[in-house]
């Protein structure tokens, strides 16, 4: 953590502090995917706050913050006959919704999937792709407010043009504002 933000006098973790900190943060990051949050925290006004921790300076620096990561929306992947005979889609989608679970305490997620065709500050990958014996070509289009914001090529076999296509979207969303 590399802000004394929510902390009474820079060190101390204040109960009164800390909620009304996390309410205003809660709430700014709901904003920035296009959503609208706004905890409450309550409290009796005969209550008074109180210190549950002491953090220092070096200790606070230790702590990892969380990054912002890519959003990504619900992917559309047709043959050029408006198909989607290799399910590439629901394979892609499978993929991804892997990828944005944290593997572990510290580790963090590239990409953050969510199942919805819209949201401030998403990425939605939509493409084509053709056939040519165990070949398959894609061209995807990351798609962000109907802008294309990026064009991606990829080409692989059945089997790993997935793990292909999620290489080359968390490259090119990484890339993007």
């Amino acid at each position: 953590m590399t802000t004394d933000k929510g902390l009474r006098d820079g060190h101390f973790v204040d109960v009164e502090n800390w909620f009304t900190y996390a309410e205003d943060e809660v709430e700014q990051l709901a904003r920035g995917i296009g959503n609208i949050q706004k905890p409450s925290f309550f409290k009796s006004t005969a209550s008074k706050s109180f210190d549950i921790g002491r953090i220092d300076a070096d200790e606070q620096r230790r702590l990892p913050i969380a990054q912002a990561v890519p959003l990504i929306l619900k992917p559309e992947l047709r043959s050029t006959d408006f198909t989607d005979k290799e399910h590439l889609s629901d394979r892609l989608e499978a993929k991804l919704i892997e990828l944005s679970v944290a593997t572990g305490r510290g580790n963090l997620a590239p990409i953050n999937y969510i199942r919805a065709s819209s949201a401030a500050n998403g990425l939605s990958p939509r493409g084509f792709y053709t056939i040519s014996g165990d070949t398959i070509s894609v061209e995807i289009s990351l798609i962000r407010d109907e802008n294309e914001i990026a064009h991606i090529k990829v080409v692989g076999t059945r089997d790993d043009i997935i793990d292909k296509i999620v290489a080359e979207i968390t490259r090119s969303a990484a890339k993007k504002p």
